[in-house]
């Protein structure tokens, strides 16, 4: 029967992934789990098995447990199923029964056997037993292949707790019934041990690896590995060996193809050998198309027997999506192979020339059978890779459907060879977008520079002038040659449409440059926009700097209406991608202070930005998903996140980004106490030359952070000063908050209070009035103020803010001499730290969180507050008189309290 029966346990991936981190020899490090019991604890059986499908880890799982109970002294003996024994009885125990065996079944063993394998049963758990008196651990690999007789042993071994045992199968596969009926039962305990998703490669990776992995290479391998951890653990192997995977700057990148282990490619051979020649033909034309309908194969290979490949385990079919394709034709059901490594292989085994061959036969074939605009596309990629050039205008066909699947890569190769062929301004413009987002920035200048000369009208030099500007500013941040091209295109352009569109790109320097406000005044210029490109094209720009002048209602609504109006985009060119207003619309709401839906939705537009392979945007996301962290009071949470910011930001060259996001690893490291790790970060961020205009606030505060994490509050004062200047000249009414309250949490309350007041008389935002309330309170030491002030931030989200409020409430009450109320909100402090891993900034009120009563004055309190004498305490617990005296001492020091009449109000608070 099926391994499905049986009560299962819920073993996230997460925490096998933690259990097997010790099997990487690259690792150094313990997982987090470390204990062979761990796995029993949860169930109270003697049996567990760990269950899930072929490469997953199981047997390796088992055999670090074994090898961790081992160093412990734990005696163990191990079980294997194989096919080739299945039938053979007793086969997989027979190295358990004593030599010789007629020794060992004399004796009452023997007599009260009823037959022989009954008897050979009894041997072996009596062998067993005798192993380790005090108890034996028993592996058993591949449990769904032990013969009937091996399978009754095991099971006996668990009815009686023999011994404890951990066993693996394969899912899908049939358990003999000797063990089915102890997973029915829940004699024995299962775990599903599903595929390692990418969200958990992600974090395995950068644990193991001990370092952030840039997008680029962990989506590669989360494509190979497809799950499998068999397959993900060669991978690293085999590029770490090759030199393929190399840390630079701090980062793990891909610097060439992904190279498999030895090991692996033996176990991909194993599965593509023995097939007949007409299968090694649809098995070479599907690597190299990567997926084929149906169809196509059938009559490109019709002497395969593809039933036969597919029962093999070596191809998937998927069923169409949709009856009719665009053109009209009905669809096909497609053929891939059933792990992409498989078709890597295949590939690696083809010579040159055949390679060409079955390209070009690709390429008629798709001709003909074309369903639509991807078949398009793959013959002008297949005809290429060919090296039979094709027709520029097929080219460029299929460098504009690659631009709409966002794959900017495909794009640049495309359009480079038909711009090759035959420039033009409108071909130069699609060219030098992609090599702009594959971080190609000096070829995107000159690209776009030659096209610019080559326009014919009004629209082509708005278009193709306003993504040169993108290029000089965002890419080579080269302020004077922006400023000499805007100065061009306004000699250029009279068209009422092509001078907006250039205010709309003066407004994105503006904005982004720092100058927020002005981006809002020459936006207004604008008409109201009711074409979708146009809006989406200037949503980007103002969606922020709404937000960041403090209209982050506006910010958030424009972000989204733009989102949604994307959908009715027709033309991709010049459009930014979709994840860019999600992310906005992100960084609307964590200013607006609702970090938690902040990072939800910064993650669903990395997500997106992923899925579509969109650097900037993913920098963007992860960016905006640390700083959401950091306010919600995750540390290590947030420090994942700028990590892999940085690994993204540096592959896709952008400097401005990259000194963000290690400002943003300072930040988080000084806020978990790693003052030397936060030195360092902040060293990295200041050495990146590029500036980052309305975020340079973002280097400010980390700088401000790491100071005070030294000691050094007076500078860190200074920058936060110099940062406030910065924000006020610009407009910047959030940043400017942000830089006053953090004054105001370093002690600097009554110097940044009046400015603090003014910002929130004139905007909407609820964090902007919180910060502003929590300045007054403290400049009036208003104690009830401060606690009010507290819940606002809580409810808000910002947890460490409400802490720290509360903190700053303890000690206002405190210095009132009201001890009782001192105490009650430092511990809701505490409390609110305790779920939190960051260090809050010292508070310069006085106040502190108390120290915990122990378990015994805990005792002692309770019995005093409920009228029991100091004497009959010390006959109860067997104290002396002296000794309750003294804890009763330490519990008023502790609960801020002077007398026994105080104790009930103080311990129920």
């Amino acid at each position: 029967m099926p391994p499905s029966s049986g009560r299962p346990n819920a073993l996230s991936p997460a925490e096998f992934m933690s259990r097997l981190q010790a099997i990487w020899p690259f690792a150094g490090r313990e997982p987090e789990t470390t204990a062979i019991e761990d796995l029993f604890d949860v169930a109270g059986q003697s049996a567990v098995f760990l269950i899930g499908p072929a490469g997953v880890g199981k047997t390796r799982l088992a055999s670090e447990l074994r090898r961790r109970a081992e160093e412990r002294g734990i005696a163990t003996l191990r079980v294997i199923g194989t096919a080739t024994a299945a039938g053979v009885p007793f086969a997989a125990v027979a190295h358990l029964l004593p030599d010789p065996i007629i020794g060992a079944i004399d004796g009452p063993i023997a007599r009260d056997a009823a037959n022989e394998a009954a008897l050979l049963v009894r041997v072996v758990q009596s062998s067993v037993r005798e192993h380790a008196p005090g108890g034996v651990l028993l592996f058993v690999d591949d449990a769904h292949l032990l013969d009937s007789m091996s399978a009754t042993v095991i099971s006996a071994l668990i009815s009686n707790r023999d011994a404890l045992v951990v066993a693996t199968m394969r899912s899908g596969e049939d358990v003999p019934d000797a063990l089915a009926a102890g997973l029915r039962s829940g004699e024995s305990v299962r775990v599903d041990i599903g595929e390692i998703a990418n969200a958990e490669i992600a974090v395995l990776l950068s644990t193991v690896l001990g370092g952030p992995m840039e997008h680029a290479a962990l989506a590669s391998l989360s494509v190979h590995a497809a799950g499998s951890m068999l397959y993900l653990r060669e991978l690293v192997l085999g590029a770490v060996r090759s030199g393929s995977l190399v840390m630079v700057e701090g980062v793990w990148t891909l610097v060439g193809a992904l190279t498999p282990s030895s090991r692996l490619r033996e176990v991909l051979a194993a599965r593509l050998t023995n097939v007949s020649a007409g299968d090694q033909q649809a098995i070479a034309l599907l690597a190299v198309a990567g997926r084929l309908s149906l169809e196509t194969l059938e009559m490109l290979a019709g002497d395969a027997d593809l039933i036969g490949l597919e029962e093999s385990g070596l191809f998937s079919v998927l069923d169409p999506v949709g009856a009719v394709g665009p053109l009209g034709r009905r669809r096909q059901p497609e053929v891939v192979f059933a792990h992409p490594l498989f078709g890597e292989e295949v590939l690696r085994r083809i010579s040159k020339l055949r390679l060409r061959s079955l390209r070009i036969e690709l390429a008629n074939a798709l001709e003909v059978l074309q369903s639509g605009a991807e078949d398009l596309l793959r013959v002008a990629v297949l005809r290429l890779d060919a090296g039979a050039g094709g027709d520029p205008l097929a080219l460029e066909r299929g460098a504009r459907l690659a631009r709409y699947a966002h794959d900017f890569v495909l794009t640049a190769k495309l359009a480079q060879a038909a711009f090759d062929e035959q420039p033009s301004a409108a071909l130069g413009l699609v060219l030098g977008e992609a090599l702009y987002e594959t971080g190609r920035f000096d070829e995107s200048v000159a690209v776009l520079r030659s096209s610019l000369a080559r326009t014919g009208d009004e629209r082509e030099i708005a278009e193709v002038g306003g993504q040169l500007l993108t290029a000089l500013f965002w890419g080579l941040a080269d302020d004077r040659a922006t400023e000499v091209v805007v100065e061009d295109l306004s000699t250029r352009l009279t068209r009422p449409e092509c001078i907006g569109a250039l205010f709309a790109h003066r407004a994105s320097l503006a904005t982004f440059g720092g100058n927020p406000a002005l981006g809002i005044q020459l936006l207004d210029y604008l008409p109201s926009l009711d074409d979708p490109v146009a809006f989406c094209q200037i949503s980007v720009t103002r969606s922020m700097a709404l937000t960041l002048v403090g209209r982050s209602a506006e910010g958030l609504a424009d972000a989204d209406r733009a989102l949604s109006m994307y959908a009715d985009c027709q033309q991709p060119m010049l459009l930014p991608h979709p994840s860019i207003h999600a992310a906005n619309g992100a960084f609307a709401l964590l200013h607006a202070g609702s970090p938690d839906e902040a990072l939800s939705r910064a993650r669903a537009a990395y997500d997106h930005a992923s899925a579509d392979g969109v650097v900037v945007s993913l920098v963007w996301c992860q960016l905006v998903a640390g700083d959401a962290c950091l306010t919600r009071g995750r540390g290590v949470e947030a420090l994942r996140h700028f990590e892999t910011a940085l690994g993204d930001a540096m592959r896709g060259q952008f400097r401005g980004q990259v000194s963000m996001a290690w400002a943003g690893i300072a930040t988080a490291r000084a806020r978990l106490g790693d003052s030397n790790g936060a030195q360092v970060a902040m060293a990295r961020s200041d050495a990146e030359t590029s500036r980052i205009g309305s975020f340079e606030l973002n280097v400010c505060a980390a700088r401000a952070a790491v100071l005070a994490g030294t000691g050094d509050f007076g500078s860190a004062c200074a920058e936060l000063r110099r940062g406030v200047d910065a924000a006020a000249s610009g407009g910047s009414v959030i940043g400017e908050a942000w830089m006053l309250h953090e004054l105001v949490r370093l002690g600097m309350f009554v110097s940044a209070a009046p400015g603090l007041r003014v910002l929130a008389a004139g905007c909407e935002n609820a964090l902007i009035h919180a910060r502003s309330f929590h300045a007054s309170a403290l400049v009036a030491d208003d104690a009830e103020q401060l606690d009010e002030c507290s819940a606002r931030f809580g409810d808000l989200g910002v947890r460490v803010l409400a802490a720290e409020a509360s903190l700053h409430a303890s000690g206002s009450f405190r210095r009132r001499g009201d001890a009782r109320r001192a105490n009650a909100s430092a511990h809701r402090a505490a409390e609110i730290l305790a779920e939190t891993d960051l260090v809050p900034l010292p508070d310069l009120s006085g106040a502190s969180i108390p120290t915990p009563l122990t378990s015994r004055e805990r005792e002692v309190a309770y019995l005093a507050a409920a009228g029991v004498s100091n004497r009959e305490i010390s006959e109860r617990l067997f104290l002396s008189a002296r000794t309750v005296e003294n804890h009763l001492s330490k519990v008023f020091v502790k609960l801020g309290i002077s007398a026994r009449q105080e104790l009930r109000d103080s311990l129920h608070e």
